[in-house]
């Protein structure tokens, strides 16, 4: 940002959503789950929010995404992690770290009222 004194100029940056998770680092252990389970925990529960970050990012703290935001094509792969550590990460780190490990793509898909976020199995792109 610039400014003098007739004039200013402002940058802008626009992102999905999901963005928004780049911005929150946590510390969790899961049991038990599978990765629809791991990613709804983390996409619609948005973990433990600290206070630091809400008072920081009240976008954040007031959640990100709601289950109607979230479409999941997962076939297959209904393995329960015994135990998944995040320790220190972002929840976007999280989120990729298991989607890769688990062969899984995500997109968005932006529409006229809202914008979503679909999770797929396999390597159709």
């Amino acid at each position: 940002m610039k400014t003098n004194r007739d004039e200013a100029t402002y940058r802008l940056r626009l992102c999905p959503r999901l963005a928004l998770l780049e911005e929150i680092h946590d510390s969790a252990v899961f049991q038990d789950r599978t990765l629809q389970e791991l990613l709804t925990d983390t996409l619609i529960g948005n973990l433990n929010v600290s206070r630091q970050q809400a008072s920081v990012d009240p976008i954040v703290a007031a959640g990100t995404f709601e289950s109607y935001d979230v479409e999941f094509a997962l076939e297959g792969l209904g393995t329960k992690y015994e135990q998944t550590l995040m320790y220190e990460e972002t929840v976007a780190n999280f989120i990729g770290r298991h989607c890769r490990r688990a062969g899984v793509y995500y997109y968005f898909k932006h529409a006229a009222v809202g914008n979503g976020r679909y999770v797929r199995e396999g390597n159709r792109g």
